[in-house]
């Protein structure tokens, strides 16, 4: 799952989803420093959701201006989205929310 959430080369705009990551969010609501639990067809993976400056696919830290991070930003755990990647559209499941 990773190479398809790559920082690196993704500036898409996802298809839903809007940023809202302020230091006011409700701890179960997607925003920066958070850490989220994603799944699509393909299985589930964990990410931290970070300023752009910070992003660090190696170490499983996206953008929150990647596609997936601006699309989950302010979305809570069971909410899914359609996420525009390199490798075409994508649809995720927020699994949860740390």
């Amino acid at each position: 799952m990773s190479s398809r959430f790559s920082v690196a080369g993704a500036v898409g705009a996802p298809t839903v989803g809007s940023p809202s990551g302020t230091a006011s969010a409700p701890a179960h609501e997607v925003s920066v420093g958070s850490r989220v639990r994603v799944r699509d067809h393909e299985g589930e993976e964990e990410f931290l959701i970070v300023d752009h400056a910070e992003a660090d696919v190696t170490r499983r830290r996206i953008s929150a201006l990647s596609p997936l991070g601006s699309a989950l930003m302010g979305r809570q755990a069971g909410e899914s989205v359609r996420v525009r990647t390199p490798v075409g559209v994508r649809s995720v499941t927020l699994l949860a929310v740390y």
